[in-house]
């Protein structure tokens, strides 16, 4: 009986011992990794512990395979079941203790000093948290109607623009679109903050009252948004003047998407579609990867761990470790995808008698002096190959001569102080400067014929 039990414990030890040099980042990456690899260093840690933990048990199994007896094996496997457990329990209690509300520690912006002592700072990040989105046909997805004390968005998608001195339904003349991402929507600041509403409260003090109507949605491109136009020209919207504020998702969605065309940031999908696409056991890798890194405290700990010791990586969507031609081949990509759309806005334009203006937005790696609370807001920051995509494809468009094309990357270089709460977000006051700039342009082009806004009639 000896004998049997040496020999299966011997099996035993040996096994998990294999199975640890099995399971590396890179056999792991190579079997479950979309791309074939892992560059998160959180994860490569954590599989590297594991691996660890395997070869070290099964050694010291095989060593004692000749004292050790089933009760005690199963009684050490399950106390080292139990421990995992209970630190990972730990850390949520842990956690609940110090940030009670959950919003608090999923987002970390509201950590920013933009909102110290702003008594509607948690009230704003709890409704900003549950927003929800859903499939819309030909769009991809749309915002759902939300109404809050600080967010209000109607069954349209349309977010509730603060107007001044003007009635959206007593005054047709004029009528301002705005289109966007989230920076126009309006994402971490209220329904007054957003760029909308103090477009409306500078047109107003200049003398040129307009409706201003705010039709950014979360992750939208320059593409998206320029066929959301052309189905609200389609079902009979006419505006005159309409406004277009691009930049971020154009870049970051090719970036993490490894992508030049894809639909857009957000889109769930897209997300699905290409998930299909791979094989089952790294479609298991993906789903089992999201699980751990959205509910594991563990996980999070260990990330922040690597961060330390090798410095930030993207542990979330981590991708490619693109070159830098690699890179200037996408910013070429990029700018050509935006000078397609911006041509067919033109011709959308002249058909339909209404005015454009496309602003190129600001960015963390636009602003000349960031501050140091903005240079570590998120991890972005620090990625130079996202840096370089970025600045890359904004020198582009630069270049590119568009017409009515106005370049706000550097709109807060003169600003001091800490304006942005992630590295494209920015607070009410960064809202406010890029409106304001927005304004002088909108008044110098429009008023050049010394006719207002608020009279100013197209012929149809």
């Amino acid at each position: 009986m000896s004998g049997e039990s040496d020999r299966a414990f011997s099996r035993i030890g040996i096994g998990l011992a294999l199975l640890g040099l099995a399971f590396n980042p890179f056999i792991v990456a190579f079997c479950f990794a979309p791309d074939g690899r892992i560059i998160s260093s959180g994860w490569i840690l954590l599989i590297t512990l594991c691996e660890a933990l395997l070869i070290i048990g099964g050694m010291t199994v095989w060593r004692k395979r000749k004292s050790l007896d089933r009760k005690a094996f199963l009684f050490g496997t399950i106390t080292t079941l139990i421990t995992i457990a209970s630190i990972e329990t730990g850390l949520h209690v842990l956690q609940h203790i110090i940030r009670p509300d959950e919003f608090r520690a999923i987002n970390s912006r509201l950590k920013s000093s933009v909102y110290e002592h702003k008594s509607w700072a948690d009230s704003l990040f709890r409704e900003n948290g549950a927003l929800d989105i859903d499939l819309e046909p030909t769009m991809g997805w749309k915002t759902q109607p939300y109404h809050g004390k600080f967010i209000n968005i109607d069954s349209a998608g349309v977010r509730r623009t603060m107007q001044s001195a003007i009635s959206p339904s007593a005054d047709s003349s004029c009528s301002l679109y705005c289109f966007g991402g989230s920076t126009m929507f309006g994402s971490y600041v209220r329904d007054g903050g957003t760029i909308p509403s103090f477009l409306s409260s500078f047109l107003s003090n200049q003398d040129a009252p307009c409706c201003v109507v705010n039709y950014g949605d979360q992750g939208y491109t320059f593409k998206q948004e320029i066929m959301k136009l052309t189905l609200m020209l389609r079902d009979n919207s006419r505006p005159t003047d309409v406004l277009f504020y691009d930049g971020v998702n154009d870049v970051i969605s090719c970036y993490y998407a490894e992508h030049p065309f894809p639909p857009g940031l957000l889109s769930p999908l897209y997300k699905t579609v290409e998930l299909m696409k791979q094989p089952f056991p790294r479609r298991l890798g993906v789903i089992t990867r999201d699980y751990l890194e959205e509910n594991l405290l563990l996980f999070r700990a260990f990330d922040r761990l690597a961060g330390l010791l090798f410095g930030p990586t993207h542990s979330r969507s981590g991708r490619k470790n693109y070159s830098a031609s690699e890179l200037e081949e996408m910013s070429r990509a990029i700018v050509q995808e935006y000078k397609a759309s911006y041509d067919l806005l033109l011709r959308l334009s002249a058909s339909y008698h209404f005015k454009i203006f496309c602003f190129l937005q600001p960015v963390i790696f636009t602003k000349e002096n960031p501050t140091t609370e903005e240079l570590n807001v998120d991890r972005e920051v620090h990625d130079e190959r996202f840096k370089k995509l970025y600045l890359d494809t904004y020198s582009l468009l630069g270049q590119s001569g568009l017409q009515n094309f106005y370049d706000l990357s550097g709109a807060l270089n003169q600003a001091h102080g800490t304006y942005y709460v992630d590295f494209c977000h920015l607070s009410e006051e960064g809202n406010q400067i890029v409106a304001a700039k927005m304004a002088t342009v909108l008044m110098d082009q429009i008023g050049r014929d010394r006719t207002s806004l608020a009279t100013r009639k197209w012929t149809r």
